[in-house]
């Protein structure tokens, strides 16, 4: 690991040793590149039918909820004197 010198300069060695900790993070060993870890599975990332459904049914329901909640507090504010 690094080390920090006098007045904030680091010793010899921290750039190579940020790179590499930054490519595993972004799980990558050396030698690899970014583009290979997803190779394996080329549909990762396609939004299918059924996504599209579950977002459609999910829009619909919360509109539903919306309406029955505006719908209630407008007829209980149409029975305030």
């Amino acid at each position: 690991m690094s080390r920090q010198g006098g007045e904030g300069r680091t010793v010899r060695g921290t750039a190579s040793a940020f790179t590499a900790a930054q490519r595993h993070t972004a799980g990558l060993r050396q030698g690899q590149e970014a583009t290979t870890k997803y190779r394996s599975d080329p549909g990762l990332g396609s939004v299918t039918n059924a996504k599209v459904l579950w977002a459609v049914a999910s829009i619909a329901f919360a509109g539903s909820v919306v309406a029955v909640i505006k719908t209630y507090v407008t007829s209980k504010a149409g029975e305030i004197k």
